[in-house]
């Protein structure tokens, strides 16, 4: 292990020198200011660059901005915790750390923090990290840094631009980390050496709350959809290519071999629509969720088109029922039914359940029917659902009807 240490010392060393510092940069702003509460500037923290620092153990460093406040007189700290957390406030961190000099980051001087050693076998796990000062009795903080040794050496091969002596010192790197892992089980879920990806999700979060973060291939992970602005929905996940590939609001992804981005999509649902009477087809299978009702409805009234806000009560829904279901909504403003003339009870939705299940094919975009639970005798397959081709029907899904004679398909249905 002497000469392992010696080796990882050697070679971790030697990758700092060469490699350039990551700068990504985040404001986290305040109010209130100085102690003597004459300052005018919001005091405001933000990690302006993080990277590592070697010798028998790995440590990671954090350049901090200040601003709006005297660091000589009020004192930042650097928290730090091991795994995911509600919240990352004072008091809850694993351990945390004071400055230890400074440094120039694009100009400009920063604090600088050392997080606690981390062993070989550690060179794949998160370390989450903030800075904080308390001024006046008030905490500020700036952005949670979620950052590890594994993320600083794919960060650095995916910037390019090394040489294959760096290039080998960084894999070298890995393969110590991964052996020790092994050696400690210690993380082996996650080797150092593994092959990672990296996930990215735009107005969603990971598992962890983050919205960017690398797996091995064949992970699987569910991401989450941000809630939506007021008077949006949301309708759908789509994949880098602008292919949907979900209507759920969590969708459970498989990494593959390269990076992917996905983005959840929202609907504003607070069209205008010109009439009283809507309607909406649902699958067979759909949740109450799967209905978008509007937030308002227009009227047009002496040649002037009248918006008003309404209610919906979806009280009677029933799933798995075909046929059509009536919901009604109320205006939120009364007083706009005598206004207006408009009767009680004449703002209707009509939902159609079909009898078909439907299922996106995540590759072309289009939808694939996963079962039938009519009781026809003759069918003809749709050739599309919300606007999208059918091209596909799956194996078993006509098992549940007996009964059927004749199945009429259309040329769009490519294989069954």
């Amino acid at each position: 292990m002497k000469n392992g240490k010696k080796f990882l010392k050697y070679a971790l060393m030697t990758a700092i020198i060469l490699c350039c510092l990551i700068v990504p940069t985040f404001v986290v702003s305040a109010s209130a200011a100085e102690n003597n509460n004459t300052a005018q500037t919001t005091p405001k923290l933000e990690i302006a660059s993080y990277n590592l620092s070697y010798s028998d153990s790995v440590y990671i460093l954090y350049a901090v901005r200040s601003e709006g406040f005297a660091t000589n007189k009020n004192q930042v700290k650097m928290l730090y915790w091991y795994d995911t957390e509600t919240t990352y406030e004072l008091g809850t961190e694993a351990y945390s750390s004071t400055g230890r000099g400074s440094a120039n980051v694009n100009g400009e001087k920063c604090l600088v923090f050392y997080s606690d050693g981390l062993s070989a076998k550690n060179m794949a796990d998160d370390v989450f990290a903030r800075a904080c000062v308390t001024i006046n009795g008030v905490n500020y903080y700036s952005e949670v840094i979620k950052f590890s040794v594994l993320e600083y050496a794919h960060a650095m091969i995916e910037k390019g631009g090394l040489t294959p002596h760096q290039l080998n010192l960084l894999n070298s790197m890995l393969n110590y980390g991964s052996a020790a892992q092994d050696n400690f089980q210690h993380n082996t879920d996650r080797p150092a050496n593994g092959k990672y990806y990296k996930i990215t999700v735009h107005n969603g979060t990971l598992p962890d709350g983050f919205t960017s973060g690398r797996y091995l291939e064949g992970d699987k992970v569910v991401i989450t959809a941000n809630a939506p602005a007021p008077g949006y929905k949301f309708s759908h996940w789509k994949n880098g290519k602008g292919i949907i590939i979900s209507y759920e609001k969590e969708l459970e992804i498989t990494v593959g071999n390269k990076k992917a981005d996905y983005y959840a999509v929202y609907k504003d649902i607070s069209t205008i629509l010109p009439q009283l009477e809507l309607s909406a087809e649902i699958p067979y299978n759909a949740t109450l969720g799967e209905i978008e009702f509007p937030s308002a409805v227009s009227f047009n009234i002496g040649g002037s088109t009248v918006v008003l806000d309404v209610t919906w009560n979806t009280d009677s829904f029933k799933t798995e029922t075909i046929g059509t279901q009536n919901f009604y909504a109320s205006l939120v403003d009364t007083s706009a039914y005598q206004q207006y003339g408009i009767e009680p009870g004449s703002i209707v939705m009509k939902v159609k359940t079909l009898p078909y299940s439907y299922e996106i094919d995540t590759e072309s975009g289009y939808y694939t029917i996963t079962g039938y639970y009519g009781d026809e005798s003759e069918i003809t397959i749709p050739t599309t659902y919300k606007n999208t081709l059918i091209t596909t029907i799956a194996s078993k899904a006509f098992n549940s009807n007996t009964k059927i004679k004749k199945v009429t398909v259309t040329n769009t249905i490519t294989k069954i």
